[in-house]
């Protein structure tokens, strides 16, 4: 393909300064342009917080130095600015030639001090007009110092652009233009050639002949289509330079070239810049950002990135959530002034007396990157504030939430703070060792128990080995054995690492419980009891137990000894007693005595005789009896009774009793209650005692009554009643306790110990009994025997 110059081009000489300058200064501008375009998308992108982006941007630093090492061949100033009324981005001074021109950007922008009055005023005023409509220039200015140099003004649609070359004498003769094209582009290390009017290539660089991807053949024009052959066209009518992009296809492959081409005269010299790997970092930096955003989105800590214009680029959930910003108020990419107006507006933020004060001071730092510091919040809430800068002049803001850290911290502090005044308020001594087996934590009595305190050789601050405790608990207790498990309980590991317990008795009479037990983390926790005053306690109780045990036995011997000593003599009496009261006797006594007043004194006195000795009999069993049930000796003979027999025979042994006493006695069952599991002969007992007891309590003309009937839970009730005078309330506590007796104005008189009998029985047949009386009104005493004698279960539940 060829490109038609039409005849209207303008035609200029290569030698006119203002050609030479353009191409130069084209050249070096698409170099810069496509350099730093890719170079500030990536670090535009990286936020500082991933290495894998740091490290890409390494690789562009990479790239970028060897586009300054192409512009550094030539000698030439170049300033880029990405911002109206700045200072320049970048500035690059290869121009040795002159010492007049600054090379630090501040100074550079000082035109009035290095360049004259005139041409200072000329470059600001390109240099607005540029910024404003975009409008390039070529100017020749004059340094202070008479130096020319030719001032190149580009504009792109982010970038402005000033190139400062030398001018060359008028006396130098200049070379033909297509000469100078093939000096200029010869060393570059990108495809360059000469292609004339047809299109047809005339000359190629080193670069494009080596590998010559583009362009292929010998035609300029064979890869670029016909619109963007036209476009060629009227770019060079207009004598500007024209750029384009352009993507090749070549097997599996794809390759991307910017294409740049600057007319001189009949003449075009085409540069290629190969875009593949500048297309295939940002494909990759695309991509790990949009990783690291989406990492971001899934991290609980806040992050904000804000750009070189302090506008928010950026915000995780997060962040959004921590600070409850909407997606509509950070849509239009707030400034970060705004944003902190925004959170004071709604009470977020600590109340600054000064905020704007505050709010500039906070901004600056931020900027900075200098920013590390811990806000506490309405609300409880607490939050840590970080800073980070980026490369291309902006900063990331980390918002981490601490309240609940802070929180757990507190109660933290707190528990150790309760943990360790509980620890030294033990009464008990207790030490911890490390997994290193030396001394931790110990409390003031472990100190006073071992007597640590009176010691000159051990320090319990500097945490002795247990090695060293052992040899000073050794003094008071020397015991390798014990001392040697509690070692091993210290310094065991694993499976080893078990609870130790022992007792021990130092010289000194204390008495000690030491224990042992493992802790997390392979430490131990060891406790000493002293169980001195429980050990003296214990053997005063097991003496004075002793001491009861040995005089019940005692007391048990002397009932026993005692009943029997006194019922042979009864036993005597009451034979004798009967034997004179033998009718037989008494007969031949009345034949030999004819005295019948002696006869009958002697009949009366032999009636006391046999009745005292029978009263003392029944004391003596009695005692016996109770004295069997409290050594436990009585076994119940259980058996299926019938209530009616039971109280039959109870009655009938009383019947003569009451006929001559003039009281009457009934018997009444109600119902058919039938039988139940009972020892006959102590329920007979038991009956016996009450009726005795209520006769006794009765005068001539009153009534006993003894009924039997069953509760709802099956139980049997008997109840024994009188009319006699009545028990006082504070008396009735009293009645079944041994040896109580109340006469109550009757001539009723006993040992006491019937009702004690009674009540004994009933409760060893897992009955009870109670008692309803009141002065006047006589009295009612009701035993309720379960339908299950309490010992006939406990013989059933006896292992076979």
């Amino acid at each position: 393909m060829s490109l038609l110059l039409g005849a209207s081009a303008p035609s200029l000489s290569l030698g006119h300064p203002t050609v030479i300058t353009a191409v130069i200064a084209a050249i070096l501008f698409v170099l810069l342009f496509f350099a730093g375009l890719f170079t500030w998308r990536g670090h535009n992108r990286l936020t500082g917080a991933d290495s894998d982006l740091l490290l890409q941007q390494s690789r562009q630093a990479q790239r970028l130095a060897v586009v300054e090492t192409v512009i550094g061949q030539d000698a030439l100033v170049m300033a880029v600015w990405d911002e109206p009324g700045g200072l320049p981005q970048y500035l690059r001074n290869t121009l040795t030639m002159s010492e007049t021109i600054p090379s630090r950007a501040g100074p550079f922008m000082m035109f009035d001090t290095w360049l004259d009055g005139p041409s200072a005023e000329k470059l600001t005023a390109h240099l607005a007009q540029l910024w404003k409509r975009g409008a390039t220039f070529s100017e020749t200015v004059t340094t202070s110092k008479g130096e020319r140099l030719n001032a190149q003004g580009l504009y792109t649609s982010h970038n402005a652009i000033l190139v400062l070359r030398a001018v060359p004498v008028a006396e130098r003769a200049l070379p033909s233009s297509d000469e100078a094209a093939k000096k200029l582009l010869a060393d570059l290390p990108h495809p360059a050639w000469i292609q004339d009017v047809s299109g047809a290539i005339v000359w190629r660089n080193a670069a494009s002949a080596a590998a010559p991807p583009f362009p292929s053949g010998t035609d300029g024009w064979a890869n670029i289509g016909p619109e963007q052959r036209a476009a060629a066209q009227e770019a060079w009518r207009a004598g500007k330079p024209w750029h384009q992009r352009i993507v090749l296809e070549g097997g599996s492959s794809k390759r991307g070239y910017d294409i740049s081409l600057l007319p001189m005269g009949g003449s075009v010299a085409a540069l290629a810049f190969d875009i593949s790997d500048f297309e295939t970092v940002r494909g990759e930096m695309s991509a790990l950002l949009s990783a690291q955003q989406n990492a971001f989105k899934h991290l609980r800590t806040g992050i904000a990135v804000f750009g070189a214009d302090q506008r928010l680029r950026y915000a995780n959930p997060a962040w959004r959530e921590l600070w409850d910003i909407n997606d509509a108020f950070i849509a239009d990419n707030p400034e970060d002034e705004a944003i902190l107006d925004h959170l004071r507006a709604l009470r977020l933020l600590p109340d600054e007396r000064d905020f704007n004060g505050w709010k500039k001071r906070y901004l600056t730092r931020s900027r900075e990157g200098a920013v590390d510091e811990t806000w506490y919040l309405p609300q409880g809430r607490v939050l840590r504030v970080a800073s980070l800068p980026t490369r291309d002049g902006g900063y990331t803001i980390i918002n981490e939430n601490l309240s609940e850290l802070e929180e757990l911290r507190r109660r933290y502090a707190t528990h150790e703070r309760v943990q360790r005044q509980t620890f030294e308020a033990l009464t008990d001594a207790v030490i911890v060792f490390g997994s290193d087996g030396r001394l931790q934590l110990f409390n003031p009595a472990f100190a006073s128990m071992w007597r640590v305190d009176e010691a000159d050789t051990l320090d319990l601050e500097k945490h002795p080995h247990i090695d060293e405790l052992i040899a000073w608990f050794a003094v008071l207790h020397d015991d390798p054995p014990v001392w040697s498990g509690l070692k091993n309980g210290v310094i065991a590991m694993g499976e080893d690492r078990s609870v130790f317990t022992t007792s021990l008795s130092r010289r000194d009479g204390v008495v000690i419980d030491v224990s042992s037990r493992p802790l997390p983390g392979g430490a131990t926790l060891v406790t000493f009891v002293d169980q001195t005053a429980a050990v003296r306690v214990k053997t005063a109780l097991e003496e004075r137990n002793k001491a009861l045990v040995d005089a019940d036995q005692l007391k048990n011997d002397f009932i026993q000894h005692v009943s029997y000593e006194l019922r042979s003599p009864l036993n005597s009496i009451i034979g004798f007693t009967e034997m004179l009261a033998d009718p037989v006797l008494m007969a031949k006594a009345r034949d030999t005595t004819h005295d019948a007043s002696a006869l009958s004194r002697q009949s009366e006195y032999i009636g006391y005789i046999s009745s005292q000795s029978h009263t003392l009999l029944a004391i003596i069993d009695d005692i016996l009896t109770l004295a069997s049930i409290d050594a436990g000796a009585i076994a119940l003979d259980i058996t299926r009774v019938e209530p009616l027999e039971v109280m039959a025979s109870a009655a009938g042994a009383l019947r003569q009793r009451c006929a001559e006493a003039g009281i009457s006695l009934s018997v009444e069952v109600n119902g058919d209650i039938g039988a139940f599991n009972a020892d006959a002969q102590r329920v007979r007992q038991v009956l016996y005692n009450l009726l005795s007891n209520a006769i006794g309590f009765s005068t001539r003309g009153q009534s006993v009554s003894l009924t039997a009937s069953r509760s709802q839970a099956q139980d049997i009730i008997f109840e024994v009643g009188d009319d006699g005078p009545g028990i006082a309330p504070e008396d009735q506590a009293h009645v079944f306790d041994r040896f109580s007796t109340k006469a109550n104005g009757t001539d009723h008189r006993g040992a006491g110990l019937g009702l004690s009998i009674v009540k004994s029985f009933v409760e060893l047949h897992g009955g009870h009994i109670t008692l309803q009386s009141q002065i006047g009104q006589g009295t009612r005493v009701r035993c309720t025997f379960p339908e299950r004698a309490l010992e006939q279960h406990r013989l059933d539940q006896r292992p076979q």
